[in-house]
């Protein structure tokens, strides 16, 4: 069990004239555990000295990197305040500590102070100080009378569990599950859709996806549904090779999945800055070998094409320019090139958004998986079996809004002003055909990811 370290109780010592000052034992056996050093620094918010180990201030580091923008005055004035005020101490063979004059004057201590435990960290306070600030904390508390509650619950959740399906309830009522019928996830990511299948029916579920990260969750689903549900390790353009049987019906979700947008790691948002990866199989090239080895007119091309993006020359000449000083790594170096020909707009969609997704299509090959994926399910569809698929880009809906057209006998991109040519009924595979599917009101306010989502769904013959 993981031993947890957190300083506590309010302790008065003694300060000398050169500002020495005994940590009390329990803290310094906390110190002594993670490191050999305290840090102190000004509090920004009361007249007191703070205290706390490098580990904590190494979290905190962090946590103000994820939450502002690298370049902003927002994290210049945060990381001035605390890290350019912060001093290490190291305490003596007695246990002492020597205060600096500047953090003394701060915390008006003369010759006591009373250290006053706060969990991860402490603080150092003038002890007639500590006494007003004691008694409005607890005016304050009485006053409102707060519940100690646990961490919000988003917190709290598995990747599992904070996965919200995007148009789940849609996605169940298109499939329509029965049981005693076997039904494909093709993009299993977090399992969402394949538990949700599971539990709608007494069904069998097979589920497919490239990325050897969610294999944890493959093993809990098995654990839990047993034979029901079987898992194969590839991409959906594989579909016919990987399920090699007939199925009653198929959900594809596009993209990328929740869970690879919150590891910043895999480098498919730019939110958070993390290696230009981008790879949903962890395998191949990165986008990062795209950018710095594409010529600029390749680049250029290929966000025009993918990202659908106006200004892709202007972008593909500023990335080019700026790796002929330095390969360009992560997601921030990117975003920031984008930010110089394409300014931020409150309210709007951000300006990377385009490039990064056709970046991410270019790396995972994701159109042409979608076509082969497409047919591969159609081809395995039983009698009135059902294909449900969601999109969250025009190039994937119009992909799949095209494909449903050619197999339901109607001619795809031509003009509506122009009469349908009939073809061939033998190669006419889809009897009917939804029309675009778009979430409802809750649930693009609750779930952000829902609001580009479209859902269509097509019925074998």
């Amino acid at each position: 069990m993981r031993k947890t370290f957190l300083f506590m109780d309010t302790i008065i010592n003694k300060v000398d004239a050169k500002g020495r000052v005994s940590l009390p034992s329990d803290y310094r056996a906390i110190v002594k555990e993670l490191s050999t050093e305290i840090v102190c620094y000004r509090s920004l918010t009361a007249p007191c000295i703070e205290g706390c180990t490098e580990e904590l201030l190494d979290k905190l580091a962090t946590d103000i990197e994820n939450a502002t923008d690298f370049f902003s005055e927002t994290q210049d004035n945060l990381t001035n305040l605390i890290f350019g005020d912060a001093r290490r101490f190291t305490f003596d063979s007695t246990g002492r500590i020597m205060l600096t004059e500047k953090l003394l004057k701060h915390a008006g201590i003369g010759d006591t102070a009373v250290f006053v435990g706060k969990g991860r960290k402490f603080q150092i306070w003038n002890p007639e100080n500590w006494e007003k600030e004691e008694a409005r904390i607890r005016a304050e508390v009485l006053k409102n009378r707060p519940t100690l509650t646990r961490k919000p619950e988003a917190e709290q959740m598995t990747a599992a569990q904070k996965h919200i399906p995007v148009m789940l309830k849609e996605v169940l009522e298109h499939l329509s599950p029965q049981d005693g019928e076997t039904y494909v996830d093709a993009t299993f990511g977090n399992g969402g859709y394949s538990e949700a299948i599971l539990k709608a029916a007494n069904c069998r579920l097979i589920a497919i996806d490239r990325d050897p990260t969610v294999l944890p969750r493959v093993e809990e689903l098995k654990e839990k549904y047993g034979s029901r549900f079987e898992f194969r390790q590839g991409t959906f353009g594989n579909f016919k090779d990987l399920i090699a049987q007939p199925v009653n019906g198929a959900v594809f979700d596009i993209g990328v999945s929740s869970m690879q947008l919150d590891e910043a790691e895999r480098g498919f948002s730019f939110a958070k800055d993390a290696p230009l990866d981008m790879r949903m199989s962890c395998t191949g090239r990165t986008a990062a070998d795209l950018v710095n080895e594409m010529t600029e007119k390749e680049l250029a091309d290929l966000i025009y094409k993918y990202g659908e993006e106006r200004k892709s020359r202007q972008i593909a000449a500023r990335i080019a320019e700026r790796r002929r000083i330095k390969p360009i790594e992560t997601t921030k170096e990117l975003a920031e090139i984008i930010y110089t020909v394409i300014h931020k707009t409150p309210n709007a969609i951000d300006p990377a958004t385009r490039t990064f997704q056709a970046l991410r299509i270019a790396v995972n090959n994701e159109l042409e998986e979608l076509e082969n994926g497409l047919k591969g399910a159609v081809d395995l569809l039983t009698s009135h079996g059902r294909l449900v698929v969601v999109t969250f880009h025009s190039l994937e809906d119009r992909i799949v809004k095209s494909f449903f057209k050619e197999q339901s006998g109607k001619n795809a991109g031509v003009s509506r002003y122009m009469p349908e040519m009939p073809q061939n009924s033998d190669c006419v595979s889809l009897a009917e055909c939804s029309k675009a599917v778009l979430p409802g009101p809750e649930e693009t306010e609750t779930n952000k990811r829902a609001r580009s989502a479209k859902l269509r769904c097509a019925v074998k013959k």
